[in-house]
């Protein structure tokens, strides 16, 4: 029989924070299937944010208070650097075991220099379960030599859509007239790898075929002036049916979701100072879907876990704009395959990307490590 295991999540992102990171994590521990467990968080914020060097001390003066006082018998790490070695130094001292979670980028970035890869390798051979977000970031880990099948898990990101968190929104509520046309979608943080650029350069060619089209782009960040620039090369006639919408309220993006038609975002593989970013997941996959939605994307990182194609949707070999062109046709001329590839969607995303089934998988992964802890400790 494993007992409840008291479980402690050193993290530098969690809710109220926003971001995909933070929401995992917050989702995983308001999702756990056993309250009796209850995971405490711990953010040593102060640390991080007053220390620019040396924060392991002081971090790790954190961990080994909470550690005390709440009796844990395993560690949770959100964050490789600079949190992992705190986790490390106290196994090393203490044989607490310790899982590390992965999400992509930060594994590169922990691969950035010799120093990073020395203590990346020391954080990550030590540790007992290694739970990554994506199979394509499980896989570079085993590539590199750092973990092995019984050691390397994944634990999805899942979606969940709040229709209920700011109702009242409608087409009235627009600063433009949207007249009975067709929307294609695009969500996401405005950065080279989502591809949007790729959409703008295609749309031309869409346009031509599919003049009752609309494209609203949701999201805001670094490349929103050249995206703006592209649209400005475009014909006229182009840019008038594309609409920038910024970072916009739970109510409008609701909005959008619902009353949309094709969803798209051709994430691609860049790099950026060196490092390599890549698309771990992409959770606005499935959101699509759970609002019923086809979606199209590329294969590239874990893009290709989040879209099944043919059935959720299209996983596009490529990022051309004339590859694009075609996938957005394809739906657009075929309403039977909109609708099948939303309903196939929306059940995929139901049934094998909720938060509940990912904390219990989670669950089942730290009881094994728990149980393998516990029967070390009695020989």
């Amino acid at each position: 029989m494993i007992l409840p295991m008291k479980l402690l999540l050193l993290t530098m992102e969690f809710p109220p924070q926003f971001g995909g990171v933070a929401e995992y994590y917050g989702r995983l521990v308001e999702h756990w299937p056993n309250r009796e467990e209850a995971i405490v968080v711990l953010q040593p914020a102060d640390a991080l944010a007053k220390k620019r060097f040396f924060k392991w001390p002081f971090i790790h003066r954190a961990l080994n208070r909470a550690i005390r006082e709440k009796n844990i018998d395993l560690i949770l790490v959100g964050q490789i650097l600079p949190l992992g070695m705190s986790a490390y130094l106290y196994f090393l001292l203490n044989r607490l075991p310790y899982a590390v979670f992965l999400h992509g980028l930060d594994f590169s970035l922990a691969r950035r220099n010799v120093w990073k890869r020395f203590l990346s390798k020391l954080i990550l051979r030590s540790a007992a379960a290694i739970i990554c977000t994506n199979n394509f970031t499980a896989q570079a880990v085993k590539d590199a030599g750092l973990g092995s099948e019984s050691k390397v898990f994944v634990v999805h990101p899942a979606a969940l859509l709040n229709w209920e968190a700011s109702p009242g929104f409608s087409a009235a509520d627009l600063p433009f007239s949207r007249p009975e046309k067709k929307v294609l979608l695009s969500i996401g943080r405005l950065v080279p790898r989502k591809g949007f650029d790729r959409v703008l350069s295609a749309l031309p060619l869409v346009f031509k075929q599919a003049p009752d089209l609309l494209y609203i782009l949701i999201g805001a960040g670094p490349d929103q002036f050249r995206l703006e620039k592209i649209r400005s090369r475009l014909p006229a006639d182009c840019q008038e049916k594309i609409y920038f919408r910024g970072a916009v309220s739970t109510a409008e993006k609701n909005y959008w979701l619902k009353n949309s038609d094709i969803f798209i975002m051709p994430s691609r593989e860049e790099k950026v100072l060196g490092i390599k970013d890549f698309e771990g997941f992409g959770i606005v996959y499935l959101e699509a879907n759970l609002a019923g939605l086809p979606v199209i994307g590329v294969q590239s990182g874990g893009v290709g876990e989040a879209i099944k194609s043919g059935e959720s949707g299209l996983l596009l070999p490529d990022d051309r704009p004339k590859t694009i062109a075609r996938a957005i046709l394809d739906l657009y001329h075929s309403p039977e395959k909109r609708a099948l590839f939303g309903r196939q969607g929306r059940e995929r995303a139901r049934n094998d990307f909720n938060w509940p089934g990912q904390a219990v998988k989670l669950k089942l992964i730290l009881e094994k490590i728990f149980a393998a802890h516990q029967t070390i400790g009695c020989k």
